[in-house]
């Protein structure tokens, strides 16, 4: 049978001085007071509020870049085949749907989809565009 040789093995660190310098490092390190917090509140709330002339550039903006939501859309268009299908003219339920849209971009679509639609112009002319 072979011989197997006993090797010594070597000392690993003693997981109690890495405990010591973690511990350490955590006594050095102040956690963030209470009243710090609290200062930094206020300042970050001021930062938020936007003046009238940044809140009219911020809705233009959305209004001239930002799209109108598919979802809506869809409601616009299935709402429209609704009213058509009851009897209903076009020009009607164009008129309902721009009463009743909240988005203010789809609204002024709809009136001018309905404008055009009374001046003789075909509806899909209007929303293929």
């Amino acid at each position: 049978m072979p011989r197997f040789a006993k090797r010594k093995k070597e000392a690993a660190p003693e997981p109690e001085e890495e405990e010591k310098e973690i511990k350490e490092e955590e006594i050095q390190e102040e956690p963030p007071s209470i009243e710090a917090e609290s200062k930094e509140e206020p300042a970050r709330a001021e930062r938020k509020k936007l003046s009238p002339f940044e809140q009219k550039l911020n809705n233009l903006f959305a209004f001239v870049f930002g799209r109108i939501p598919f979802v809506q859309r869809m409601f616009f268009v299935h709402h429209l085949q609704i009213m058509v299908k009851a009897g209903l003219s076009i020009v009607a339920a164009l008129k309902i749907l721009e009463a009743e849209i909240e988005n203010k971009k789809l609204k002024i679509i709809a009136g001018e989809v309905r404008q055009g639609v009374e001046r003789g112009k075909q509806l899909s002319e209007y929303m293929s565009a």
